[in-house]
């Protein structure tokens, strides 16, 4: 199964929807963490470089 191409902006929205918040933002990283500890870093890059 193929996992559909997000781009940063949708992934922010779907981890805040999940309860994480972002913390931090250094080029094209975001760093986000949920009240219950988890963290996660992931690449925020502009959706027009996303092709589908």
């Amino acid at each position: 199964m193929k996992l559909p191409l997000l781009s940063g902006r949708q992934v922010v929205k779907t981890l805040e929807r999940l309860g994480f918040a972002e913390i931090h933002r250094k080029g094209s990283h975001v760093k986000m963490k949920h009240e219950d500890g988890r963290m996660i870093v992931f690449p925020f890059h502009d959706e027009s470089i996303v092709s589908h």
